[in-house]
């Protein structure tokens, strides 16, 4: 299992939160999510769940400056009593950087997968981009993706880190409206490294008779 978390937000922690940090606090929220992988072979064996098809992860950032860190608890400057009375505990950001740099990981993390593929866009039938903040969707309709297909949750939850894909995948089952056979995108874009990721998954319904899960629940702790 994976499992993504992230370190509070400012409905929760409202009375701790300092100045120094209010823009993170009401942009981050409180999430996490976990999935579990098992192999199979389709040839003996009937596919349920999702099917990862492709994965992949880089980076761009060699060189360039951290766009989003916490200036002390590293091996540069370890964690102190002076981090904690000046800034150096709280988190920084080049917003600048980030929205030269930003888009960049999408576009780079679209175009690799597409190129291992051999896929346009227009082959993926859900897009789950990083939920960075508010204006992804736009960013991802500018870069040619069909704003349609792009599932988004910033508005509800925040940005919840690497939490928010496992959030979309629950959402996007729990809603109902994927069909076998479709395909996921997942795209993941990370400031601190400038890194990017992309999983691509193949649908398929974990319950073929979703009103038989109990029987199958129990049949699986049986043979298990």
């Amino acid at each position: 299992a994976d499992v993504g978390s992230v370190f509070g937000n400012f409905v929760l922690d409202g009375d701790d939160v300092s100045k120094k940090d209010v823009v993170n606090a009401f942009m981050f929220g409180d999430g996490a999510g976990a999935i579990i992988l098992r192999g199979f072979d389709p040839d003996d064996e009937e596919i349920f769940g999702m099917e990862v098809e492709y994965a992949n992860c880089r980076s761009v950032g060699p060189g360039i400056k951290p766009g989003f860190w916490m200036p002390a608890g590293g091996c540069i400057e370890p964690f102190s009593a002076e981090a904690l009375e000046g800034n150096g505990t709280y988190f920084a950001h080049d917003f600048r950087k980030v929205l030269e740099h930003g888009p960049e990981l999408y576009l780079t993390s679209f175009l690799e997968t597409s190129k291992a593929l051999g896929l346009g866009w227009h082959d993926f039938d859900v897009i789950v981009p990083h939920q960075a903040n508010g204006k992804i969707k736009e960013l991802c309709q500018d870069r040619g993706f069909d704003p349609e297909k792009v599932f988004i949750n910033f508005d509800t939850y925040g940005n919840c880190a690497n939490a928010s894909t496992f959030m979309c995948l629950s959402q996007i089952t729990e809603q109902d409206n994927i069909n076998e056979g479709d395909r996921i995108f997942l795209v993941g874009a990370e400031s601190t490294k400038w890194l990017w990721g992309s999983i691509v998954l193949k649908y398929y319904p974990l319950f073929r008779d979703k009103n038989d899960n109990k029987e199958r629940t129990v049949k699986k702790e049986i043979s298990t």
